[in-house]
């Protein structure tokens, strides 16, 4: 409950009532009859229940009045029914949420509101209605209801009445729960103080008198017993357990308001709000929580008791959620056995909440905390310091986690029972109590670096089975903050780099976020041969006993910060104000046919959807209101759509209403009408427009309009146009305003359409601008069109090169800006009277809007035709550009000079359709997207000076294939652009041909390379790749097995006997099959996983990467993925179902090794570790 001082003005109250329920349909056979009852609850926190009625059609009309919400508060309408077997079962026939507004909105004046409910077990519907009432009204009326319950509930029982002492008190404990329900809701306004005071008095005349004894049930009841004159005898409560239970948790819910009520008082008696208040002491409650620690410790407060009290109490208040007894005694346990937390929290039970010891257990009131906390205020055997146990608690979830790796105690399931609370606690908490450590001792740092160094990996491997995720690079990126703040890494030695461990964490945990997610086998199999080569984290926990990509993925971080995974393509981007989500929209399903549109909000710290995604009737231009409250959305046939950013809740949607198309009842409300106008024909084209001069007119003063500056004028039939143009609209860009009022929607061929959202009319016909070029690419929804700061003006560029700068009031043309020499497409305005506009030229132009002139002009460099450069985007401080190139490269580019901020940011193969950047000048952020392409999430900040440009083709290759010796890896496009590139499969390096050959393929023996013409081609070794460790570079291996494999076939062929039986030399022994060449392996292109015959999954690609063709050659695999690289991963001999590969030596061959395959069943494991590769599980 919230403090009573908190105000806010905007609450109100409302009248809510419950009418009925229909189409309940519940198929059970324990089903005995029927008990329906609907369940409010408001905001997650307040209750309010109806009766529960014998009937499949229920009908309640029962009234609530619920004091102190706000208009966009939830309510949450349950329906539940538990007329099932057991009788304390209930189950749930669906909910609906909806604010106090919409409700309100959606009230008729005559009847109720039906709301049908979903996520339940049948389609039912419930119909209730609302009204609203005065804040004074609702409040004055809910005390004076109050006051009279109570009345009647503690007036002592008429002789008579036959109603015994544990029926009164039923009677009491209801009215006492109803009150609560009262006060909670008063507690949430800003009541007069006379009101505190008032309910202050009242609840503490209750409870003074068990504030000097134990929270005894018995004494309990004893003592409420006197308190209102209840005489009766009390054996006939010794059964009525439930009753009990209710009571006592009805006193604490009470104390804990009289808690609440003091702290107002305190609160407000510094402002001189409370002279009608008795003074005291500065801190009320001091006393209070004094008392009652004297009555319950001082008879247990001796031997080890004060000592087991400071340890339990600084394990709850460090905690940071509440734990369980158990998990408090896990945390606690030392050498002579865990301790016994019960004993100590069974006196303190006034002070705490919890049921057993396997709840968690709550402090009263946060206050308490506070009181104990603090050596000024608190007794000096009361007082617990809180950072002191937060070191601890620190260093014991390590404790605790470690002990569970090193025993290989695997949190691989999550259960709830009380042995893996400790671990899953440690788990998600441990970094926290960490920065929460205002000093770092160099023996704490030296500790937390060693357990990083051996435990990280399975620390993330515990979260993945957790569910937890999403929350690790958050975690992390925490950890990093309070690491690079302290600066304790530059004490420790400098082999370990404490602080790029944690960076490396943070960024492998949120680029594979998707794999650690699917389960935590995967992390090390999977995800990690995919992590930088130089990296800490690869270079501790990578091993040749793990799948490897020969010659590593990439030796840095590139700036990808994380993928955001979509169906095929996207067209708009946008970021939220505080750069915590993005807004998506495009496409999905299949590409040429089923396909659907849809928008879909992302969380940017977990990398899913926040929201349910919302469907779009075409492809759509999306951005966020600027509180970010909202999505507006304007698709390519005219419709606005608004959602909210919490819910997903469609707020509104707005559909063009098609000429000659009466609307109906259904849809009046939901349509914007187009300009439709069929005076004045003239004889000229639509394309033959009027304006008068505007040059002179200055942006300083937009509010001068001289006549000689008439409206755009249509000079033909506009009824022609409109027949011809408002039928088939297919918009291809839109702008909001600021404030959400007017949205700007522009066609292909130029025309701009301003509409009011108010009125959901265009108050002008549309405006006619030079039309934009067609295109041959992915389509999108460009970004040259956008509003001044007051939303008075609106710009939009053109495919001539040309800036139309329009009055929004009255559609007059203020100036065309002409300076570029292609399509403009993006535009911004940097204030009222500046604006940025980039072009397809690489001309970037600032305007001064008042003299209509280029303010600066600049040119990105190095710029030809042939390279397809598109701007894409502004910064929100106009300082940088986003540019895509042809080949899916992206530039981010000074606004200034033109020159490039930094290196280009590969990792798109296809232009990119959108980009945005964040809000925040900071920590700077982009997010981009391409056809058939994930999500891009970049860093602007932190990037590598290192060139991490790596050999790829142009566009994903078709084909992949092995040399028939294992040793080439060639790839190839089938169509345009043609690409063939050839590598070596030992240490994944480019080799390049002589002559290059776009169209070269293998023979027909798979041995040699041949041209386009058919003659062979030379392969000539890249000498300046990077350099690997030995075991991710297997050319001398597979060249010795290629050479034996040359040699045994030789000898086959001399062998062979008249059976046809090959003979084996080994140990004089003769085979009676040749070799298998290839172990029986198979992949599945769309889920990436690899199995065997059998179907048993070996290995799985990462969820992040996609894979365009594959070939396979003994235990390795060549990918050809999407994102155009060609990679080669060698599966280890474990790993490989049915058969391991063993060196051997062939007689008459001096140490010459080569592999063969051999049944498992022997066990045999020849792989060795390299010594320079230091055991990741040793500390």
């Amino acid at each position: 409950m919230a403090p009573l001082g908190r105000c806010n003005m905007n609450k109100c109250s409302v009248v809510l009532k419950v009418i009925n329920a229909s189409g309940i349909s519940i198929k059970s056979v324990v089903k005995r009859k029927p008990r329906s009852s609907v369940r409010i609850r408001v905001n997650k926190d307040r209750v309010y229940e109806t009766t529960t009625t014998d009937t499949d059609v229920p009908v309640w009309n029962k009234e609530f009045k619920i004091v102190g919400v706000q208009y966009d508060t939830i309510l949450s309408f349950c329906l539940y029914d538990n007329g099932l077997v057991p009788p304390l079962s209930r189950q749930s026939l669906g909910s609906a949420d909806r604010t106090v507004e919409e409700l309100l909105k959606l009230q008729p004046e005559v009847g109720g509101i039906t709301l049908p409910l979903t996520g339940g077990t049948s389609k039912a519907l419930i119909t209730i209605s609302i009204k609203e009432e005065s804040l004074t009204e609702g409040l004055d009326s809910s005390l004076q209801q109050t006051q009279r319950e109570l009345e009647e509930a503690v007036h002592p029982p008429l002789s008579g009445s036959g109603l015994t002492v544990s029926q009164n008190l039923k009677v009491l404990v209801d009215s006492l729960e109803n009150s609560k329900r009262i006060l909670d809701a008063v507690a949430q306004l800003h009541p007069y103080l006379g009101v505190a005071v008032k309910l202050a008095t009242s609840v503490y005349n209750i409870v003074k008198d068990q504030l000097d004894r134990d929270m005894s049930v018995l004494s309990l009841v004893d003592s409420m017993s006197t308190l209102h004159s209840f005489v009766s005898s009390l054996q006939a409560l010794k059964n009525d357990f439930d009753l009990l239970t209710r009571l006592e948790l009805v006193m604490k819910s009470i104390l804990l308001q009289t808690v609440e009520c003091l702290i107002y008082i305190e609160r407000y008696r510094v402002h001189a709000f409370a002279e009608s208040a008795e003074q005291g002491d500065t801190h009320p409650l001091d006393d209070l929580y004094d008392k009652a620690l004297h009555s319950s410790l001082d008879r247990y407060w001796l031997k080890d008791y004060p000592k087991a009290y400071n340890a339990v109490l600084g394990v709850i208040l460090a905690a940071k959620e509440p734990i369980s007894v158990t998990v408090i005694d896990q945390f606690l346990e030392g050498p002579k056995g865990p301790r016994r937390a019960s004993k100590v929290l069974s006196p303190l039970r006034n002070l705490l909440r919890y049921s057993n010891d396997h709840e968690p257990v709550h402090l009263l009131h946060l206050s308490f905390r506070d009181f104990i906390s603090n050596p000024d205020r608190c007794d000096k055997r009361w007082f617990v310091d809180v950072i002191e146990h937060n070191r601890r608690l620190a260093s014991r979830c390590m404790d605790v986690l470690r002990a569970s790796f090193q025993t290989s105690a695997s949190i691989s399931q999550t259960s709830t029972s009380s042995e893996t609370d400790a671990n899953t606690y440690a788990c998600t908490q441990w970094i926290l109590h960490i920065c929460d450590m205002t000093d770092c001792p160099t023996e704490f740092a030296r500790f937390l670096q060693d357990w990083l160094e051996a435990y990280l990996i399975n620390w993330l491997e515990a979260m993945s089975a957790l569910g937890k995720a999403r929350i690790i690079s958050s975690l992390l990126e925490q950890l990093l903050a309070w690491v690079e703040a302290s600066l304790i890494w530059t004490t420790l030695p400098a082999n370990g780099d404490l602080r790029s461990l944690v960076y490396d964490g943070v960024r492998f945990s949120a680029f594979f976020s998707e794999t650690i997610a699917t389960g935590p086998s995967l992390v090390r199999p999977s995800a990690l041969p995919f992590a930088p080569t130089e990296s800490r984290l690869f270079k501790l926990f990578h091993h040749p006993k793990l799948p490897t990509i020969m010659g590593g993925y990439l030796p840095q971080w590139s700036p990808a910060l994380r993928l955001f995974d979509q169906d095929t393509d996207v067209d708009s981007l946008a970021f939220s104000p505080d750069g915590r989500q993005i807004v998506s929209s495009g496409p999905q399903g299949a590409m040429f046919s089923d396909v659907s549109y849809v928008l879909r909000v992302w969380d940017v710290e977990a990398g899913t959807e926040a929201i349910p995604t919302n469907p779009l009737d075409e492809r759509s231009f999306a951005t966020f209101s600027p509180d970010g409250t909202q999505v507006w959305a304007a698709s390519a046939k005219g419709t606005i759509y608004r959602v909210d950013t919490k819910t997903g809740y469609l707020l509104s949607e707005y559909h063009m209403h098609a000429p000659g198309e009466a609307p109906t009842e259904h849809n009046a409300g939901d349509l914007w009408t187009p300009f439709y106008d069929k005076q004045n024909p003239a004889s000229k084209s639509t394309q033959d427009l009027f304006f008068g001069p505007s040059h002179q007119r200055s942006m300083s003063d937009p509010n001068t309009h001289s006549d000689n500056q008439p409206i755009a004028k249509y000079h033909d039939d506009l009824a022609q146009l409109q027949t011809s143009t408002y039928s088939y609209a297919k918009f291809t860009r839109a702008a909001f305003s600021h404030e959400g009022l007017w949205v700007v929607l522009g066609q292909q061929d130029g025309s701009l359409w301003l509409v009011d959202l108010q009125t959901r009319t265009m108050p002008y016909a549309p405006l006619q601008s030079a039309g934009l070029r067609d295109r041959q690419a992915a389509t999108r929804m460009f970004h040259s069109i956008d509003f001044s700061p007051d939303d008075s003006w609106f710009a939009s560029g053109s495919g001539d090169g040309m800036v139309y700068l329009w009055d929004r009031r009255t559609g007059n043309l203020h100036s065309k800006l002409a300076a570029h020499t292609s399509e403009v497409t993006v535009v911004k305005f940097i204030s009222s009277n500046t604006l940025l506009s980039s072009a397809e030229d690489g001309s970037i132009i600032m305007w001064d809007l008042d003299q209509g002139l280029p303010s600066r002009t600049c040119t990105v460099p190095g710029i030809s035709p042939d390279d397809g450069f598109e701007p894409l985007a502004f910064s929100s401080d106009g300082t940088k550009l986003a540019a895509c190139l042809a080949d899916g490269t992206l530039r981010i580019l000074d606004v200034t000079t033109g020159e490039p901020l930094g290196l280009d940011l590969i990792g798109h193969f296809n232009p990119a359709t959108a980009a945005a950047f964040s809000c925040d000048k900071e920590i700077p952020r982009l997010v981009s997207a391409a056809f058939r392409d994930p999500i891009h999430f970049w860093d602007l900040q932190k990037r590598s000076t290192y060139d991490w440009r790596i050999p790829r083709h142009h566009r994903p290759p078709h084909e992949v294939s092995f040399f028939s010796s294992g040793l080439r890896v060639i790839s190839w496009r089938n169509v345009a652009p043609w690409q063939t590139k050839v590598w070596d499969a030992g240490s994944g390096r480019e080799m390049k041909m002589s002559p290059y050959d776009a169209r070269a393929r293998l023979d027909s023996t798979n041995s040699t390379i041949l041209s386009s013409s058919g003659e062979p081609v030379q392969l000539i070794a890249d000498k300046d790749g990077e350099v690997v460790s030995s075991y991710m570079d297997h050319s001398s291996r597979l060249i010795a097995a290629a050479d034996n494999r040359i040699e045994q076939n030789s000898e086959n062929e001399d062998s062979e006997n008249e059976d046809g039986e090959s003979e084996d030399c080994e140990d004089g022994k003769v085979s009676k099959s040749k070799e298998t060449q290839s172990p029986p392996l198979q992949f599945d292109i769309k889920t990436g996983v690899l199995s065997s015959c059998e179907g048993k999954e070996i290995w799985m690609l990462p969820k992040e990467y996609k894979a365009r063709s594959y070939a396979i050659w003994r235990n390795y695999i060549v990918l050809g993925l999407w994102n155009c690289r060609v990679i080669v991963v060698y599966l280890p001999e474990d790993l490989v179902p049915g058969r391991v590969l063993q060196r051997r030596l062939r007689r008459g061959v001096h140490a010459v090794a080569r592999w063969r395959a051999i049944d498992s069943s022997s066990g045999i494991d020849r792989t060795r570790l390299p010594s320079d590769i230091k055991n990741p599980f040793k500390l």
